[in-house]
């Protein structure tokens, strides 16, 4: 309520992406398989697997220098007022133990059996 009580004053201290993120999302939630954000291509699993090259998949540094792997599940997209957007992936991770790994030509290949924070 203070954001809108603040843009009511027409002061400039609440942006217009301020504003409408106060606002909450419409109640309509787009789901895409693809999309590109500042020029990324993002691909979900389901679309990226019956590709002969993939490119679903993520990899992240742990703070201990664990490896995490992660296949991009799913692509939302959530439109508030004064058209502002924001996009949401969901992903499915999986911990590598240092075992079942392939690199051919700087492809990397591993085993996604093990998932990690499968309730997160």
């Amino acid at each position: 309520m203070q954001v809108y009580t603040i843009r009511q004053s027409h002061s400039h201290q609440v942006s217009h992406e301020l504003f409408s993120l106060a606002s909450g999302c419409y109640q309509q939630v787009m789901c895409y398989v693809a999309c590109v954000v500042k020029g990324v291509c993002f691909l979900t699993y389901d679309r990226d697997i019956r590709r002969k090259t993939q490119n679903s998949g993520v990899s992240v540094l742990g703070n201990g220098g664990e490896i995490y792997y992660k296949k991009l599940k799913e692509i939302l997209k959530l439109q508030y007022r004064l058209e502002l957007s924001v996009w949401m992936f969901q992903y499915k991770w999986f911990r590598y133990d240092g075992r079942r790994m392939v690199t051919d030509n700087n492809i990397t290949s591993i085993d996604i059996s093990t998932m990690a924070f499968k309730d997160d």
